[in-house]
């Protein structure tokens, strides 16, 4: 019963961080029902973990996890890149010859 579930609700998250893949700037509300997805199989898992065979529980977590670290490679792929600017040297250290 929860294998079934969860592996719906898995597709459904991973289809979802594979849709991000394609984009070229963050789209705020894409990330978030990712995000919410993610989320949602966590609280599945924490909510039976009790009653589950390790095998599917760590399985299950596992899988979760991926689908977690694919999510932050994302997030840091769309983020925007910082630029670079050369500093004033007396403002930064002082005087030059000091």
């Amino acid at each position: 019963e929860f294998e079934g579930g969860f592996a719906a609700a898995h597709a459904e998250a991973s289809s979802a961080c594979d849709g991000l893949a394609a984009l070229a700037a963050a789209d705020p509300a894409q990330l978030d029902a990712c995000t919410g997805l993610i989320d949602a199989l966590h609280a599945a898992i924490a909510k039976v973990a009790t009653a589950l065979p390790t095998a599917i529980l760590e399985s299950s977590t596992r899988k979760t996890e991926d689908l977690q670290a694919r999510l932050r490679a994302e997030r840091e792929r769309l983020a925007p890149k910082k630029k670079f600017a050369f500093r004033n040297r007396t403002k930064v250290g002082g005087a030059p010859g000091a």
